[in-house]
């Protein structure tokens, strides 16, 4: 089949291309006015080049039709997202909503998810997010009236909220429940009663894993696994998509074939069934995609026309957006969309590469091995054209990439199908004496060998590299260009697909050895302030030290190393405890879920608490395959990466209590660039230490007197960047930025290295 020139899928991308151009894109009206002139010009051209008239006038005004209707799409979608956001001035107002997500539920704070019906008496359309300060007497889909507090999403987590149709934050002062839910909708029902047989039967973290890639509640799936599975680039097979689906879809045709169930009543059923597991699963925007182009497949087959999976997949994602506008939002039907895209372009030039078609005059074992050797390169080949397709997507919304997605998918892939045949007959057989037990004893067994191989594959370090460069847009844009030639030349060869990738990776590193060398040498920081806690993460060169000064909570460290992954660092390199508090183990084990962490520094003990403190770490730090280093609290000790060193001198002593400050220096060769120091100026016995620092930053613990700082004494950075305004350069005269950093404050810093 050959999907090249289709004219219908034009005309569906349009939409899609303005809708989300309008909504996405800064400036989105007027971007949109500049591509619609484009696309008007372009139009008069192909009328003016065309020699079938008719035909071309109709196409013209297909798509000038499909990108205005995109456009006025975008364009009301705003108007509802900013009728309803102005109401977010952190005032209290009443809302009506319904209930209907439950992000967690804690005896300290709940959050939910919920759909806006009217905020003081007007009527708007929105999802907020309703956060509890304590365990609500609450279930889905009950309607609630409450008097709270808004303002907009913002911070790390924005972009995950808009994907969800999230606009709006609101903290509870008061409620009631106006209407209950009852028991959530069928579909609801069935998901729970099937993740209950799942639970019972596979049971532990088994049962999790087995609920999230056979029905959809990847919340239940543990944070560890869920980083070993994005750092070996296999993050996909715990988000339901096409590849779920589609086994799924292939394993329910074979069953009906077998018992020789006639096509057309075949085809009904493989479309019911299609439909009744997207619902089930929650409707999510890549279950969304395939479900659609399967059940136009269906459809193409009952009607006995030919299969367009180009059109289809255009389709699917003018139908997802059109219905669910916020999906512009979602990183995971783009990175869903554009995998797909480039397999359907290029399916007619790889699949008959790697058919498993082999001579006549093989031997027996020949063939099996040829064909062996060809599904192997299939699925390399596959995994390299979805990984180059979705490197935009992979910049913007995760800014790293896996050295072994390839390798990994190889062998995951395939374990993951056969998982995923397996699980239908686990929940529909597991009580059956005998055969139950084997298939859930299979099912288990299999869950493991996935999980530890995710993790095996992961536990490297520098397996998952950032893509966070200055440079990497300019690169991602000539893959753009290169895909877009070879999808257009007919005549390319796939050699020339794969000569193109190794040499945009030849391109990508030397553009970063150079990159070292030349502007590589800045050093960013990024220092974060929670109530009575700070932590401060430190990047050079693509490696992060994050060094945590704070209670043991964990909001502080995972919003400064979180801060810094956008400056090419894919892992913590260093984690440094100042000193030890006994929710330090909890927060080390948390943050181990999330980020790849190679050493963990600690203080030396000093006390009966601290030695269980740091057996409690140690542990952790064995099971997370982590390094651990001691130093010494009452003397000098330092970390180097290159020319940049952090010191950790020994404490210094306030002049108004015998009660110890941390303080930590950074220096870029001789210079100290950056110093962070819990005193005042004027508190701390040595004074001296303060004067030859580029910038000072002040945590939580000091000053008390912020007008009596001697900033004068202090020199200056070359350049300060603040990402919140909590926090602020303390005096507008002062000779060097002295940093005050007010609690919930965040600073990001960069320092010019040298050249």
């Amino acid at each position: 089949m050959n999907v090249y020139g289709k004219k219908g899928a034009l005309v569906f991308a349009l939409y899609s291309a303005f809708c989300a151009v309008t909504l996405l894109v800064p400036f989105g009206k007027a971007v949109a006015g500049i591509c619609f002139a484009a696309v008007t010009l372009s139009l008069v051209l192909y009328l003016i080049l065309s020699k079938r008239k008719a035909s071309a006038i109709f196409m013209c005004v297909l798509c000038l039709v499909s990108s205005s209707l995109g456009f006025l799409s975008g364009y009301t979608y705003m108007n509802k997202i900013s009728s309803a956001q102005k109401f977010a001035d952190e005032n209290e107002h009443t809302i009506c909503a319904e209930i209907t997500y439950s992000v967690y539920e804690k005896q300290f704070g709940s959050l939910y998810y919920a759909k806006l019906s009217s905020i003081d008496g007007e009527k708007v359309y929105s999802f907020v997010e309703v956060a509890f300060p304590y365990l609500p007497d609450i279930a889905l889909h009950d309607k609630i009236k409450a008097t709270v507090l808004l303002s907009e999403p913002d911070g790390d987590e924005a972009s995950l909220l808009k994907s969800k149709g999230v606009f709006l934050c609101a903290e509870i002062k008061s409620f009631s429940i106006t209407e209950s839910g009852g028991n959530g909708t069928l579909p609801e029902r069935i998901n729970a009663y099937l993740d209950g047989i799942l639970h019972r039967s596979i049971g532990g973290d088994e049962a999790d894993f087995a609920s999230a890639i056979f029905l959809g509640n990847k919340g239940e799936v543990s944070q560890k696994i869920k980083l070993a599975f994005r750092r070996c680039g296999t993050s996909h097979l715990l988000a339901l998509s096409g590849l779920h689906l589609s086994v799924l879809a292939a394993g329910l045709e074979f069953a009906l074939r077998a018992i020789k169930v006639k096509k057309k009543i075949r085809i009904g059923i493989s479309a019911l069934a299609t439909v009744f597991f997207a619902l089930i699963t929650g409707l999510s925007a890549s279950v969304m995609r395939a479900a659609i182009m399967l059940i136009i497949y269906f459809i193409s087959q009952l009607i006995g026309e030919e299969r367009d999976s180009l059109t289809s997949l255009f389709v699917a994602l003018t139908l997802i957006i059109a219905v669910r506008r916020y999906a512009v939002w979602d990183a995971g039907l783009w990175m869903s969309f554009f995998a797909t895209l480039g397999l359907v372009l290029f399916s007619d030039r790889l699949l008959p590469k790697f058919s498993a078609t082999t001579r006549e005059n093989y031997s027996a074992v020949r063939k099996f091995f040829m064909g062996a050797l060809k599904y192997v390169l299939g699925l390399i080949a596959a995994s390299l054209v979805a990984t180059l397709f979705t490197l935009p997507v992979t910049y913007i919304a995760f800014g790293g990439i896996s050295l072994i997605s390839p390798l990994s998918n190889l062998w995951l892939v395939p374990l993951a199908q056969l998982l995923l045949y397996l699980l239908p007959f686990v929940c529909f057989l597991s009580k059956m004496p005998l055969l139950g037990d084997v298939l859930v004893l299979a099912a288990r067994g299999l869950i493991k060998l996935i999980c530890s191989s995710a993790k095996l594959f992961s536990s490297s370090s520098g397996v998952y590299i950032s893509i966070k460069y200055p440079f990497a847009p300019y690169l991602i844009g000539g893959l753009v260009i290169i895909i877009a030639v070879i999808v257009l030349v007919p005549k390319i060869k796939p050699r020339a697909v794969i000569a193109a990738a190794l040499s945009l990776c030849v391109v990508f590193a030397g553009s970063l050895g150079i990159w070292y060398r030349t502007i590589g040498n800045d050093i960013y920081a990024v220092c974060v302030n929670e109530k009575s806690s700070d932590a401060v993460s430190v990047v050079y060169r693509g490696r992060s030290f994050v060094i945590d000064v704070s209670t043991g909570g964990f909001a502080a460290s995972y919003s400064a190393a979180n801060g810094t992954s956008g400056y090419a660092a894919s892992e913590i390199d260093v984690y440094a405890l100042t000193h030890l508090h006994r929710y330090h183990p909890a927060t080390f084990d948390k943050l181990c879920g999330y980020y790849k962490i190679n050493r963990l520094l600690l203080p030396t003990a000093e006390s009966e608490a601290d030695a269980k403190y740091i057996s409690e770490l140690l542990s952790i730090a064995e099971e997370n395959d982590v390094k651990t280093e001691f130093y010494n609290r009452r003397a000098d000790s330092s970390m180097e990466c290159g020319d940049m060193k952090i010191t950790l001198p020994k404490y210094i002593t306030l002049r108004r209590s015998t009660h110890p400050v941390i303080s930590f220096s950074v220096y870029l060769g001789e210079d100290k660039v950056m110093l962070y120091s819990g005193a005042a100026l004027e508190e701390a016995v040595d004074e001296s230490i303060y004067y030859d620092a580029s910038l000072v930053i002040f945590g939580a613990h000091g000053p008390l007197i912020k007008q009596k700082l001697k900033t004068a004494a202090c020199r200056s950075a070359q350049k300060t960047v603040f990402s919140n305004e909590k926090v602020y350069s303390f005096s507008e005269k002062a000779d060097a930025p002295i940093i005050i950093s007010e609690r919930g404050g965040k600073v990001s810093i960069k320092i010019k290295g040298k050249k």
